[in-house]
């Protein structure tokens, strides 16, 4: 999925990859974007490069750039014109639902809740007029399927509102915006079902064959467990597929943060069964990770290695982490790549002799991208970033650094050159960054006053080289076939 940027943000660690051509041919149309990680880095993307079939309602939307390179981006639903994804539904179905729908509740202005509308009770809802809206019918369902409006504009807030929760009607803080109760066009969307395809002993590929004719990747399976699993690279540079994994490198459940723990949301549908800790990195600033399983959730107090410090967090629901054997889980071997013509080329993981699409790689600026909706440039092909502020390394507030606070949960990779910071106002530039360091101390000012404060353990990476401009970057027009 294309990223939109409306944060300024940096980079640190990234997963490229020195990498060799397989025996299965030439790059495919349509590949995978690699894509920025919770832990700040790019990691493999799930998805691979079948190429899909447009039916006769979807339709295939591509990431186009001007020398001819291609990827998939999403379906387009012609009927509804607007972009959509298979999602759970509340009628029991997957249904191509329209990405753009604004999430909302569904409330009632009676003590009886049997007048409803819809609500912005979270206050997340970006517009008085959104096109589509959805909402969870049943938050208790595992999984929770949604249920999809037209959108239209607002109604004004009522006086009182009301929630049911546990069959109970519940008053309520009244939304940020309301609109007016109306039927659910859920039932008109298109639907699909999944298949699974054996490409090796281990592991699968699911597809979704939508009722219009337009068929697609979906994920990777694990056949042994029958779980989604999600490609990383191993300490010894092996690609292990894990089943839908959690990052466990900086969550510890002891005072000396020696015992890895996930902390679980509470009221998680499924709760993760396996995760990953940073080890270290490749000499080109890949990412390795060491696979661990999960306990089922307790509640215990967590702890967080912070910049080395082991600090208390608080009470939460953890589940403890124990060291896995990486054989344990599918594997394609060692990434291969970059492959192709062009200035953008792909990177693959090999499955029975096959190669599959797994990311992007900018062979002009040596590193990983991704295709990111900017502000002022359209769509770019962009290095992974991560979300910080701006502040200063000295007393006369003239040399610029990143503050990320609190600091990533993983390691950053020594070796990584490329971190950048990324600035929406103006014309929108990439400012390249130095190696991140601790620091607790930090200046803040302008051209009239300049003055120190202290701030929360936090990693800071200072301003190097000019900014580079976005146009620097590979652009992509959207392309719907």
């Amino acid at each position: 999925m294309r990223r939109t940027l409306l944060l300024l943000a940096a980079a640190a660690c990234h997963h490229d990859h020195a990498l060799v051509l397989d025996d299965a041919g030439s790059a495919a149309d349509a590949s995978a974007a690699s894509d920025a990680s919770a832990d700040g880095g790019v990691r493999i993307d799930p998805r691979i490069n079948d190429t899909p079939t447009s039916g006769s309602r979807l339709q295939a939307t591509y990431d186009v750039t001007p020398d001819g390179y291609s990827q998939f981006e999403t379906w387009y639903d012609t009927m509804l014109e607007t972009d959509c994804g298979f999602r759970a539904t509340d009628d029991g179905a997957t249904r191509c639902t329209p990405t753009s729908a604004e999430r909302v509740t569904v409330a009632y202005s009676d003590a009886a809740c049997t007048q409803p509308y819809l609500a912005d009770t979270a206050q997340s809802v970006t517009t008085d007029t959104p096109a589509f809206l959805d909402a969870v019918s049943d938050p208790s369902a595992c999984p929770a399927g949604i249920a999809v409006y037209a959108g239209g504009p607002s109604i004004p807030v009522p006086a009182a509102s009301y929630v049911m929760a546990g069959g109970t009607c519940t008053g309520t803080a009244p939304p940020k915006r309301a609109w007016a109760s109306r039927a659910p066009i859920t039932s008109t969307l298109v639907g699909a079902t999944r298949s699974i395809e054996t490409l090796a002993p281990t592991i699968g590929v699911a597809r979704w064959s939508a009722d219009d004719g337009a068929v697609g990747f979906a994920s990777w399976v694990d056949l042994a467990s029958g779980d989604d699993c999600t490609w990383v690279l191993d300490g010894t540079a092996r690609t292990m597929c894990l089943p839908t994994p959690v990052d466990v490198s900086a969550t510890y459940s002891d005072a000396g943060c020696t015992s890895h723990a996930a902390v679980v949301p509470d009221g998680a549908c499924a709760p993760p069964t396996v995760g990953y800790a940073r080890v270290g990195c490749t000499p080109d600033g890949v990412a390795l990770d060491d696979a661990y399983t999960l306990a089922a959730p307790q509640t215990a107090d967590a702890w967080s290695d912070v910049l080395g410090v082991c600090t208390a967090v608080g009470s939460a629901s953890l589940a403890a982490a124990t060291r896995a054997d990486p054989s344990g889980f599918p594997s394609a071997g060692p990434l291969v790549g970059p492959i192709g013509m062009g200035r953008l080329q792909d990177r693959r993981v090999v499955v029975d002799g096959t190669g599959y699409d797994v990311g992007i790689f900018d062979t002009m600026r040596g590193e990983a991208c991704a295709f990111t909706t900017t502000a002022t440039e359209g769509i770019r092909c962009l290095p992974a970033l991560q979300s910080g502020y701006v502040a200063f390394l000295d007393a006369s507030c003239t040399q610029r650094a990143l503050v990320t606070q609190p600091p990533p949960a993983s390691s950053t990779c020594a070796a990584e050159q490329k971190s950048y910071a990324y600035f929406t106002s103006g014309d929108g530039t990439l400012q390249p960054l130095g190696p991140g360091v601790a620091m607790s101390q930090i200046y803040n000012g302008n051209g009239n006053y300049c003055y120190l404060y202290t701030i929360g353990p936090a990693e800071v990476f200072p301003f190097t080289t000019a900014a580079v401009p976005l146009t620097a970057f590979v652009a992509a027009t959207q392309v719907t076939q």
